[in-house]
């Protein structure tokens, strides 16, 4: 059946986000991602795996963690990686979603990790809590509302329309909002080795 599409470009901000973590110094860098079927984590994944390969980084598979995307399925692989001893464990963490970055501080908080002093977080989707609660959510914001118009727009204009109807395919580029918990203004152990 063909439809209309409207969704942000997943690989892309995966690549802003690895590259603003590479630009950091981290190289031990994990992924808490969405359901493997899911279209944006395919996507989000394979933008992770290309960045990373770009500068000759094999991703580690237990660092790449599927799940769904609420607070709870983050929560307990961030306490998994966050235990980890501190040479074993990643420097940084994507989260594909706000939730999963919830469960992730959730988690530091519970193992006694710091962010960003111990562990850079970033995440996709920009909420309003993301720049209240602490640390500020350093994000790949989606323009969700541009989204929702956009969607209607073309559900109109295939009603009022059908005999002229094409599917149409709208790709959106997220845009990166850096906060504190990426720890821009740190070293990291990855950035002095």
């Amino acid at each position: 059946m063909q439809t209309d599409f409207v969704t942000g470009d997943n690989y892309y901000g995966a690549q802003v986000l690895i590259r603003h973590l590479l630009g950091l110094g981290h190289r031990h860098i994990a992924l808490l991602n969405g359901p493997k079927d899911d279209s944006e984590a395919i996507q989000r994944e394979q933008g992770y795996r290309h960045t990373l390969g770009e500068v000759g980084i094999v991703p580690r598979p237990e660092w790449m963690i599927e799940g769904s995307y609420w607070r709870g399925e983050g929560y307990q692989p961030a306490k998994d990686l966050l235990s980890l001893p501190f040479d074993q464990r990643p420097t940084a963490i994507v989260a594909a979603n706000n939730f999963l970055a919830l469960g992730v501080i959730e988690a530091a908080r519970d193992v006694g990790i710091k962010i960003p002093d111990d562990v850079a977080l970033v995440c996709f989707d920009d909420f309003e809590l993301a720049s209240i609660i602490y640390p500020f959510l350093t994000v790949m914001a989606q323009p969700v509302r541009t989204y929702g118009v956009q969607a209607a727009q073309l559900l109109i204009d295939r009603l009022n329309n059908p005999e002229k109807w094409q599917p149409n395919r709208l790709v959106f580029t997220p845009e990166l909002i850096v906060r504190i918990s990426c720890g821009s203004q740190l070293r990291h152990r990855d950035g002095i080795n």
